[in-house]
């Protein structure tokens, strides 16, 4: 989130141009990706009854959204799309 709100006064500023892909991506496989994840983890054991999510699991899950929105920040899209898959995959395990 920090990231895709700096890109606004940044912006602002004419210290960048509007980077319209990639604030996307950022909104996308950050914002998205981490609110999707934490409402998952956190509901689904509840309403199963099954264990709540364990440390590395979450770490995992937290590694790779960083990883994404890294990768998207320097232009690797490709990457940055197989971390988020790769994070997709996680939940799916963990759930």
């Amino acid at each position: 989130a920090a990231f895709g709100v700096a890109l606004w006064p940044l912006h602002w500023l004419n210290v960048i141009s509007y980077p319209m892909f990639i604030h996307g991506h950022i909104m996308l496989f950050g914002l998205f990706m981490s609110f999707v994840t934490g409402f998952l983890m956190t509901a689904a054991p509840k309403m199963s009854g099954t264990h709540a999510a364990q440390p590395l699991e979450i770490y995992t899950s937290l590694t790779l959204i960083c990883a994404s929105v890294c990768c998207s920040l320097v232009g690797q899209d490709r990457l940055a799309q197989f971390f988020a898959a790769a994070q997709i995959l996680s939940v799916i395990v963990f759930l």
